[in-house]
């Protein structure tokens, strides 16, 4: 931006110091006489001529400045909203990089979580597996102690009917 404004200054710069030198060169002399000179035609026929087209030069040079302003103005514009833009997308750049490192930690906290859960899953899984043997063993023994149960039951009907069948006979025997 400086390098566009130093650039225009240097433009106007050298636009005045092309002008001609013509009216900063007046005597400041107090009052003498007006000198006069005399020319022939055709050299103040050329001489006015050559003026003329001075003139013809320094309003050219004066359009080419006022147009080298306007540029400038438009440019001095022009960067001021491309560094409006680029703070603006700096903003923008910062946000998203701390949106990026909230997400990364959340991220690393969520990994370091599913890999408690996954460690607890496991050991469920092998308490479970644990629990399963249990239960089949004591399914066994459910079953050997009902097995055992019912062989004493039968052992006691036995028993049972065989003390009958004595006390019958005793009975009978006696009367």
């Amino acid at each position: 931006m400086w390098k566009i404004k130093k650039l225009g200054l240097l433009l106007c710069c050298l636009l005045f110091l092309s002008l001609p030198a013509a009216g900063f060169c007046t005597d400041t002399t107090t009052a003498q006489e007006p000198q006069t000179v005399s020319v022939p035609l055709t050299q103040w026929n050329s001489l006015n001529s050559q003026i003329n087209q001075q003139w013809t030069i320094i309003a050219q040079q004066e359009e080419i400045s006022a147009q080298l302003r306007s540029k400038l103005n438009l440019l001095s514009q022009n960067s001021t909203e491309q560094v409006q833009t680029l703070t603006t997308l700096d903003n923008q750049l910062t946000a998203c990089k701390s949106q990026l490192v909230t997400v990364q930690t959340q991220l690393t906290t969520a990994q370091s979580s599913l890999t408690n859960s996954m460690q607890v899953l496991n050991n469920q899984k092998q308490t479970l597996q644990q629990n399963e043997i249990l239960l089949n063993q004591l399914t066994a023994e459910i079953k050997q102690m009902e097995h055992h149960a019912s062989v004493l039951q039968r052992q006691r009907d036995m028993w049972a009917v065989v003390a009958i069948g004595l006390t019958g006979y005793i009975v009978h025997e006696k009367i």
